[in-house]
């Protein structure tokens, strides 16, 4: 048995934004006899915080505001009197095995999770150049003071799923076989009530806003003053009943990896049927998903390979004729090479892949077709991955080059076209036995809006790491960002930015028992 228990009371990087979480995670296992292996784990998680996604204008952080000031990446942008994210999530899980002989075995994995998620945010309402209020002079209105969103949800779940497997382990002549097939059931259930009232002191034109409100619930960007919260009753009376879903989902799947001589071989093939009903929608969907690989290991340690999957995910939603939207659909090809030597401690990865999305939402679709499903995303990228270890060091190397595209032709937002990151990690040897010490470096690169028009700069980061392990201690020290660098993670066409992460240092003393 072992039980978990933690309690965190944090503040947060933005201004006025705490996190109190209760986490109790009780698990048992039995094991009747030496081939079955019976586990429970029960999950208890409660959480009251707010929203750290502020919403941060383009204008004033990424770029110039017209008054010339700046906002503080820590801007808190909501509410206090308004605004919070409280969470509840109690799952149950069932890990069951069982070993028939030495050829046969099965496994079953179960869930079932009840979620509870209340939350209220108001944020300010600018999505691009000319939703801005400006005045005469070219600042924003009463110099940097905009109109506010008030958002509202109270959102449950309830989900039941169960996997159950077999596997196999034989040989048919030359070919040795790893047979996996398996079913996979779920049922998934949501509701939601809550009021979008973005009409509540947004009304606005170009120098000046309009009644009924006026500029009452306005912020002001530079200067945040809080506590002007629209009538409980007002928001309240907006809310509604969102539609609720039930869904059931059911997957079959077998694989096979066969080993012939330095092949291996691996085929694979999926069956999903999936049923969404809602209050005015019933939607059905079913597809074949194929998977294949094809592996040489060469005596020197060189392992070149090839890859192709295909993915099948359901559209929940009808298009501008009212028929139903077809599943979104992937396909991906993967080719590479892997290099582990034979005398020497490392292993090293090379792949490029191409993948391809379709059946998405097109944006340029004619009015009243918005989602008329023409649309493929595509990204094809290279990614290197190398782990060595040479004397008391420990290194770790990854790079990765993306090109993607949008339905539009554009960039995809918010992806980095490159990214990079190294660490070591120093265990000495003898007088100085059980010190440790790490550094990294993170590198990411410029990534676009998804209209093409703003560009995220890059960013590099670095991290640190000391600590020293003696008998049953082990004391650490771990900091992150440690020239704790200011930059923006992403910018996006709508007309927001989210601040990066700041410096953390995290120290941490544990003795084992």
């Amino acid at each position: 048995y072992r039980v978990i228990g933690l309690y965190r009371d944090t503040e947060t990087q933005v201004d006025e934004i705490e996190e109190k979480t209760v986490v109790f995670a009780p698990s048992f296992s039995w094991r009747p006899g030496p081939e079955t292996d019976v586990t429970v784990l029960l999950n208890y998680r409660d959480t009251e915080s707010d929203t750290a996604a502020q919403f941060l204008p383009i204008a004033g952080t990424l770029l110039p505001a017209p008054n010339g000031q700046r906002i503080d990446n820590s801007a808190y942008l909501g509410d206090p009197a308004f605004n919070f994210y409280d969470t509840t999530t109690t799952s149950i899980t069932l890990l069951g095995s069982h070993r028939f002989n030495e050829t046969w075995s099965t496994e079953v994995t179960s869930r079932y999770t009840d979620g509870e998620a209340d939350y209220q945010q108001a944020w300010p309402s600018f999505i691009g150049g000319d939703r801005l209020v400006f005045n005469d002079d070219g600042t924003l209105y009463e110099n940097g003071t905009v109109p506010r969103t008030w958002y509202s949800s109270e959102a449950t779940s309830e989900q039941a799923v169960i996997d159950v497997r077999l596997r196999g382990e034989f040989t048919t002549g030359p070919l040795e076989h790893s047979v996996l097939m398996g079913s996979q059931y779920q049922e998934v259930e949501t509701t939601d009530k809550g009021f979008s009232a973005f009409a509540i002191g947004y009304g606005f034109v170009a120098g000046g806003p309009i009644p009924p409100f006026g500029d009452d619930f306005w912020i002001n960007l530079f200067n945040p003053v809080y506590g002007d919260v629209p009538d409980e009753d007002i928001l309240n009376g907006l809310a509604t009943e969102r539609p609720g879903t039930e869904s059931e989902d059911l997957g079959l799947y077998i694989s096979d990896q066969i080993s012939i001589a330095a092949w291996r071989i691996t085929l694979g093939l999926r069956y999903d049927e999936s049923e969404t009903q809602t209050e005015t929608l019933k939607q059905d969907d079913d597809a074949f998903s194929l998977g294949a690989g094809l592996l040489y290991q060469f005596d020197s340690g060189i392992a070149p390979y090839v890859s192709y999957s295909e993915s099948f995910e359901p559209e929940i939603g009808t298009n501008g004729d009212g028929e139903p939207l077809k599943p979104r659909e992937g396909e991906q090809l993967e080719l590479g090479i892997k290099y582990q030597p034979e005398n020497f401690p490392a292993l090293i990865t090379l792949a490029w892949f191409d993948l391809e999305q379709s059946n998405l939402p097109d944006p340029s679709s004619a009015p009243g077709n918005v989602q008329q499903q023409s649309g493929v995303a595509k990204i094809d990228g290279i990614e290197l991955e190398a782990l060595a270890r040479i004397g008391d060091f420990d290194i770790e190397l990854n790079l990765s080059k993306l090109d993607t595209e949008d339905p539009n032709g554009l960039r995809l937002a918010s992806i980095p076209e490159e990214q990079a990151s190294a660490w070591t990690t120093w265990r000495p040897q003898g007088d100085l036995s059980g010190f440790k010490a790490g550094a990294g470096i993170r590198y990411v690169g410029k990534s676009w809006d998804g209209l093409d028009n703003l560009k995220t700069p890059s960013y590099t980061l670095g991290d640190l790491m000391l600590g020293y392990e003696m008998e049953n201690w082990d004391v650490s020290l771990n900091v992150r960002n440690v020239s704790d660098k200011e930059y923006y993670a992403t910018c996006l066409g709508r007309g927001d930015c989210f601040p990066g992460k700041e410096r953390s240092i995290v120290s941490k003393l544990t003795y084992r028992f």
